[in-house]
C-alpha cells in the first residue's frame, strides 16, 4: 500500500512537471527574447551565421530552455558523474566548475565558427545537435524525461528531451525528428 501511494505520489510530481513545461512551452514558442545577455548574442550569431534558418524557433526555444531550466546553476559535469572521473581527478577538478550554460554556449560558437565546404542546411543541424547535446545533464530536463528510478545517461535524456520539443513545435517531419533524435 505505501509503495503505491509512493508510485502515485511520484506520478502526479511528472506531471505536475509536465504541466510546467506545457505551459512554458505555449508562453514562449514564439518569442524570440531572452533574458541573459549571452544567449541574446549566441542567437544573434546563429541568425547571422544561416542565411536561411530552418530551424530557427527549435534553436531559439531551446535557448530559452537554457534560461528556464537554470543552466547557469548547472555544472556541465553533474556529480552523478563524478565516479567516471577519479581516474582523471584533475581534469575533473576544473570541469565540474563550467556551468553548463558557459559550456553549451562555447560548444555552439564552436559549431557555429566551422568552416566547411558543407551545405548550409546540414551546418544548420550540426549546430542544433551541439546546442543540444548536454541538455540530459539539467536536473531539471532529467526529471521530466528520464523514466522513474532509472540512470539514464545524459546523451539519450538529451535526445528524448529534443525529440519531445521538435514534436511539439510541429514544423519538423517524424523522419527529420528521428534522424536528429537518434541516440
Amino acid at each position: 500500500m505505501l509503495y503505491q501511494n509512493i508510485k502515485l505520489l511520484r506520478e502526479i510530481n511528472k506531471a505536475r512537471k509536465e504541466r510546467e513545461f506545457v505551459k512554458h512551452f505555449e508562453n514562449t514558442h514564439e518569442a524570440h527574447q531572452f533574458q541573459d545577455s549571452r544567449v541574446t548574442i549566441l542567437f544573434e550569431k546563429y541568425r547571422n551565421r544561416f542565411k536561411e534558418r530552418q530551424l530557427e524557433p527549435l534553436i531559439a526555444y531551446l535557448m530559452r530552455d537554457m534560461e528556464f531550466c537554470n543552466f547557469e546553476s548547472s555544472s556541465s559535469v553533474p556529480s552523478i558523474y563524478e565516479t567516471q572521473y577519479i581516474r582523471y581527478k584533475n581534469r575533473y577538478d576544473k570541469l565540474r566548475d563550467i556551468n553548463l550554460l558557459s559550456h553549451t554556449i562555447r560548444v555552439f560558437i564552436k559549431a557555429l565558427e566551422l568552416e566547411t565546404n558543407m551545405p548550409d542546411k546540414f551546418m544548420e543541424q550540426i549546430a542544433l545537435l551541439t546546442l543540444a547535446h548536454d541538455f540530459g545533464k539539467n536536473k531539471k530536463i532529467y526529471s521530466l524525461v528520464a523514466s522513474e528510478g532509472s540512470r539514464e545517461a545524459h546523451n539519450h535524456i538529451s535526445a528524448l528531451y529534443l525529440k519531445i520539443v521538435m514534436q511539439r513545435i510541429q514544423n519538423y517531419s517524424d523522419e527529420f525528428i528521428n534522424s536528429m533524435c537518434d541516440s
